[in-house]
């Protein structure tokens, strides 16, 4: 996305006082390597953040989001490919053939960046137009106005120290989707100081929204397939559940119970706050915890303690690993209960 730094402030993992969450769970174990026994295959459905195309002034063409909701006028030649959070990846050049290792295009190149963010805690324009940039690189921020929108305008460099390769130019704009009131769009440009900087304000101008399309509201995999997923039949198992929710049901399912004074789960970028995922819980004798510390001078190896239960978050759409939790405390996580399950 924009800064190297937004997206790794913006997403938060908690760490519960009696868990360990993960990446992904894929503890191995004795079972042989595979979590699963069952590989899910997806019912084909199309893509729903399939960019549209359409035409425009001579020399432009309109891209479209119907997954978004939006729609802006780009050069011709310029590249489009849709990107996470319901946006795109937009640039003067084919993305697919240059190196992006460091999103530094050159002065006479322009990239740009479209998301809608979830709103986290409530937070103003002005906040949002900041994040990831420390007071040194900010340039200058301002109101400004976006079809009829009020939004933020933010200028600042990217990285230090001055004159290295990302040592960037960026402007960032912010205004609250019309369509989605949880939600800010978030548009960010760079070298914004390039010679095409005037090609991505005019695109910015003719910015347009209508009804954004729904997520997929039915699963690709079912339950039985979820559970199968995660399956650890080299284990006691008292118990297993799946629960179809949305991953901001999910989030604030857990956040509900996280203690006041610890960390949370915050929506990010992906997955999408409305995509939904499905929860599966394996409680049981898991196995001992892999962690503990080495031994020491007059210290012998800790005892690990028992695995009891695991949780395990899959995409609904094809039955992959998005995270996962597991705690030796408590025969079942308190806040799984809590979901409604939005399937049959």
């Amino acid at each position: 996305m924009f800064g190297r730094v937004a997206i790794a402030l913006a997403v938060s993992v908690f760490f519960g006082a009696v868990a360990i969450t993960l990446a992904f769970v894929d503890d191995r174990r004795d079972t042989g390597g595979a979590l699963s026994s069952t590989t899910a295959v997806p019912t084909a459905t199309a893509d729903p953040r399939l960019l549209t195309e359409s035409g425009a002034d001579p020399g432009y063409k309109r891209i479209a989001s119907p997954l978004g909701g939006w729609s802006m006028e780009l050069p011709a030649a310029w590249t489009a490919r849709p990107a996470r959070v319901r946006g795109a990846d937009l640039a003067s050049f084919d993305m697919s053939s240059a190196e992006l290792s460091g999103n530094a295009p050159t002065a006479d190149q322009l990239r740009m960046n479209l998301t809608l963010q979830p709103v986290l805690d409530g937070r103003t324009l002005e906040q949002v137009g900041t994040d990831g940039v420390p007071a040194f690189l900010l340039i200058e921020q301002s109101r400004v106005t976006i079809a009829g929108l009020q939004a933020t305008r933010t200028t600042y460099r990217a990285y230090q120290p001055a004159g290295s390769p990302l040592d960037l130019l960026h402007v960032r704009w912010a205004f609250h989707s019309p369509h989605f009131s949880d939600r800010v769009s978030i548009i960010d440009v760079w070298p914004a100081d390039a010679t095409l900087r005037g090609s991505a304000d005019r695109a910015v101008a003719s910015l347009r929204f209508a009804v954004p399309v729904s997520l997929p509201s039915v699963p690709a995999i079912s339950r039985a397939q979820a559970l199968a997923n995660v399956a650890l039949p080299s284990y006691r198992i008292d118990r297993e559940a799946a629960k179809l929710v949305t991953y901001r049901e999910y989030v604030e399912a857990n956040n509900a119970k996280a203690p006041l004074d610890g960390p949370r789960l915050a929506l990010g970028p992906d997955p999408d706050a409305d995509q939904l995922v499905w929860v599966v819980v394996i409680a049981g004798d898991l196995g001992p915890m892999p962690r503990g510390g080495p031994p020491g001078p007059g210290r012998a190896l800790a005892t690990a303690a028992t695995t009891r239960w695991i949780m395990s978050l899959l995409n609904a759409s094809d039955g992959a690993s998005r995270s996962g939790t597991w705690s030796p405390n408590g025969d079942w996580p308190d806040w799984f209960d809590a979901l409604t399950d939005r399937s049959p």
